[in-house]
């Protein structure tokens, strides 16, 4: 007869127990005493934090997901995809001829300009180490221009005239 009344008096104590614990319970409360740092005893104030802080906001960082990528889950065995070499080769460049119309070299105080003229009419003055076309211009002189490009280079020689000029006001005779 004891032994019925000490079985249905356990689970009433445990209820009761309960029941007064979770009386002085907040939610607020018991948050923030879990956030609370630990008291220590010794002089390091750090020493005594094992717990009781929450884990940085965010996701973590890419890296840290690394074991997945390179043992992948689906993959019987968990072995490394082995991914297949590629090999690149290098072409060789292309052949791209440099068209354009070398109408005038200039002399000033920076240096010598190059006067050119593109087949589509348009008109530039360049300068050692301009660009065109993706040629550089290597060198001006006083009657040629030199580009290069990839250790090709293309010469433009400037367009000479005759030697002997008529004179001004005598007429030239056509020879039949």
């Amino acid at each position: 007869m004891i032994t019925r009344k000490a079985i249905w008096l356990l689970p009433l104590l445990l209820t009761l127990i309960l029941l007064l614990q979770w009386l002085g319970w907040s939610r607020e409360s018991a948050v923030a005493d879990y956030l609370q740092p630990r008291a220590t005893t010794s002089g390091n104030p750090s020493a005594g934090i094992t717990g009781g802080t929450l884990p940085p906001a965010g996701p973590e960082p890419v890296e840290a997901y690394s074991v997945v990528t390179e043992r992948p889950l689906f993959i019987i065995g968990r072995r490394p995809i082995q991914k297949p070499e590629v090999v690149v080769e290098k072409a060789p460049p292309a052949k791209v001829d440099l068209v354009l119309e070398l109408f005038g070299i200039v002399a000033t105080a920076e240096g010598w300009h190059a006067l050119i003229r593109s087949p589509e009419g348009e008109s530039r003055k360049l300068a050692v180490g301009d660009e065109y076309q993706g040629w550089r211009v290597a060198e001006i002189e006083p009657d040629r221009v030199l580009f290069a490009r990839d250790q090709r280079t293309e010469v433009f020689n400037l367009r000479t005239f005759p030697e002997q000029a008529p004179a001004a006001g005598k007429p030239v005779r056509k020879q039949k």
